[in-house]
């Protein structure tokens, strides 16, 4: 059940038909006003006319109740039913302080859906503007504009010629002969990889390249590899070879590193 809070003037007693009524019926005869009041409120200003009702209810003289009725103009009555123009006066405030809060809320909670919906439409409207201007810039990164995007393109490595190798090197770097030809070797067979990684700028890796002929630090070559330029690390095959001149020296020598004994 709604509880709603209904306007008791301060003043009331200051009224003259107020004042008339204490007079004679005292406090008891106020207190009957003020509940009849509230029944009124919770009834829609409208009770029907039953004193030995209102006193049952009250626990009061029904003499007093019916005087408080008709004695002293404080309720307005047809013949069947009673009210008060002062309950009926809070009544329609109160309804139309109702009706424009209804008003108020509902069109707060249409401008919130407005508005919702607009913003739904912006973000939807944003986001193909936003997808429009990225389709434009993949499909025209040559504009002239200086105010258009500019996008760089990665190009894909691609290992160079040998002449190109001997043409950057003739016009930039300078390095051995065989330089050239050692480094498109070398590259060559491991994939163009530097190091475990994709190589991505062959004129960078070369420039680097001509740094390590100079200090005599080549990379290991693979095995098998044709390598010219700087001497290279000896092969076990060469430091075999290269204990003796002559094939009776490097058996004799091989026969003591082996520990077999001598013819």
């Amino acid at each position: 059940m709604d509880t709603f809070y209904f306007s008791h003037d301060y003043t009331a007693r200051s009224d003259d038909k107020i004042k008339q009524l204490i007079r004679r019926h005292g406090m008891t005869g106020y207190g009957i006003y003020w509940a009849i009041v509230e029944d009124l409120y919770q009834n829609a200003n409208a009770l029907r006319i039953d004193c030995d009702g209102i006193a049952y209810d009250l626990r009061a003289d029904c003499e007093m109740v019916r005087s408080v009725l008709f004695d002293f103009e404080l309720f307005v009555h047809d013949g069947e039913k009673f009210g008060s123009h002062s309950v009926q006066r809070r009544l329609d405030q109160r309804n139309e302080k109702s009706k424009k809060a209804r008003e108020s809320a509902s069109y707060r909670w249409n401008n919130a859906n407005a508005l919702q919906t607009k913003s739904d439409r912006n973000a939807i409207k944003e986001s193909k503007v936003k997808e429009s201007k990225i389709n434009e810039s993949k499909e025209d990164n040559t504009s002239t504009s200086p105010t258009a995007p500019v996008r760089v393109k990665r190009e894909v490595f691609r290992p160079p010629t040998l002449e190109e190798i001997k043409s950057h090197a003739a016009e930039t770097i300078s390095g051995s002969r065989d330089a050239p030809e050692a480094f498109h070797d070398y590259y060559t067979s491991n994939g163009w990889k530097v190091g475990r990684n994709p190589m991505k700028d062959w004129k960078a890796a070369y420039k680097n390249w001509i740094k390590r002929e100079k200090n005599g630090t080549y990379q290991q070559p693979i095995s098998g590899q044709q390598f010219t330029g700087q001497t290279k690390p000896e092969s076990e095959f060469e430091r075999w070879k290269n204990l003796g001149t002559d094939l009776d020296k490097g058996r004799r020598q091989l026969a003591e590193m082996l520990g077999f004994p001598e013819d």
